[in-house]
């Protein structure tokens, strides 16, 4: 079936420029948009923008718009929706570099993620059964509903380095409902907003709708949410427990690294006893690159963290399965972060999720500072059946369509 593609300029949820692609067909029309991240690790792969500083301090993306309306159109326009990983070889092929700065991530992932759709709905499958399927080779009927990881606390680059750590969140029981999940989850965010007025807190929103506080600590941070948790009248370790996107490379000062709470830079050690003190007291999951991508002393270091704390890569491995492959035979991470924008292409995003099973890491789907409304990801989510999904907190509209989507899944899961 032919389809014809025609692209424009959007702006994400930083106000950014960013793409979206709509897939003409003589029977339907599908959509699709792609975010931009603001704390992007050096192996990620690379978005093409105009340059201009008179449109949009030089993000516009116009030329990317300009190779997906012309060049990628008339490349790809005959090629069949039942083979979208052939769609996204033609375009690796077309681009012709190893970071994609030719065409661009952003136009490749906006294209290859309209095509997917498209062959979803080829497949007479809805997405996250046909994506299911392509991951898994024994794929299942009965899927399970991943946790969401509620971004309650930004600091760093998220939340203008008000705190080092750039994301806490909070993790609902993973045997509850996705309803009781988003719910309770709910009121204890709505108790730790009414915390922050009465304990005039200056307050404001961060990038992925978390609360921005001015506080002199990372601890600081932890025991609010904690009392938050207790405010309402959940057990804190049984009902909820917390996570940490340390984001360390954004504090990173080589070869040491500089915490705000703290007068002199420590060392990559300091900073491991630091993390397990913060275990030792509270009840933190998971942690989520605790040293810098370069820091690879540090990250051997990360080893000692292993237990019930679940050590996750993101700059890192930046969803390129040979850095996932090589760095996984000496550090001993559990988790990785999957972003498709990373790669800036779903048939390599698919490829690095089923490769992360197989070598026994767990994938975690993950939205960007810069997101759009498109909710591709929680279908992502469902169908690689992650145990987590980060999505953001419960307020901004580019969040909420993720967790939206997720409800829907859900309801048609539990028909």
């Amino acid at each position: 079936m032919k389809f014809q593609l025609k692209a424009q300029q959007i702006l994400n949820s930083r106000g950014r420029p960013t793409i979206q692609v709509w897939l003409y067909t003589d029977d339907y029309m599908v959509v699709a948009s792609v975010p931009t991240g603001k704390s992007t690790g050096k192996h990620e792969a690379k978005e093409l923008r105009d340059n201009d500083p008179s449109q949009y301090g030089g993000f516009s993306v116009h030329k990317a718009v300009d190779k997906i309306n012309n060049l990628i159109n008339k490349e790809i326009a005959n090629m069949s929706l039942h083979r979208p990983d052939e769609i996204d070889k033609t375009l690796l092929k077309l681009d012709g570099t190893p970071d994609k700065s030719n065409l661009g991530a952003n136009a490749i992932l906006a294209v290859s993620l309209a095509v997917y759709k498209a062959a979803s709905i080829e497949s007479g499958l809805p997405l996250y059964r046909y994506l299911h399927h392509l991951i898994f080779k024994k794929p299942s009927d009965k899927l399970k509903m991943p946790t969401p990881l509620f971004n309650i606390i930004n600091g760093g680059a998220h939340g203008h380095e008000t705190i080092d750590i750039q994301e806490f969140h909070l993790i609902g029981q993973t045997s509850w409902p996705l309803s009781q999940k988003i719910v309770s989850a709910w009121q204890v965010i709505d108790n730790l907003r009414k915390s922050l007025s009465e304990l005039n807190l200056a307050w404001g929103y961060g990038d992925e709708g978390g609360f921005l506080i001015y506080l002199f600590s990372n601890e600081e941070a932890i025991t609010l949410i904690l009392e938050a948790i207790k405010q309402a009248g959940f057990r804190i370790g049984e009902d909820f427990s917390l996570g940490l996107d340390v984001a360390a490379t954004n504090f990173y000062q080589s070869p040491n690294y500089q915490l705000k709470e703290k007068a002199k830079p420590v060392t990559s050690k300091d900073l491991l006893a630091f993390y397990r003190g913060l275990i030792s007291k509270y009840p933190i999951k998971l942690i989520e690159d605790p040293f810098a991508e370069i820091d690879l002393k540090g990250w051997h270091l990360a080893n000692k963290l292993t237990g019930s704390t679940l050590v996750v890569a993101d700059d890192l491995t930046a969803t390129h399965l040979d850095l996932m492959v090589k760095y996984r035979q000496s550090i001993d991470f559990r988790g990785v972060i999957v972003k498709p924008n990373q790669i800036g292409c779903l048939s390599q995003t698919l490829e690095f999720i089923s490769k992360a099973y197989e070598i026994g890491v767990q994938p975690i789907v993950s939205h960007r500072s810069g997101e759009t409304c498109d909710p591709f990801i929680a279908d992502l989510a469902v169908a690689a059946q992650v145990d987590y999904v980060k999505l953001g907190n419960l307020r901004q509209g580019e969040r909420i369509a993720k967790i939206n989507r997720l409800i829907e899944i859900d309801q048609e899961l539990n028909r």
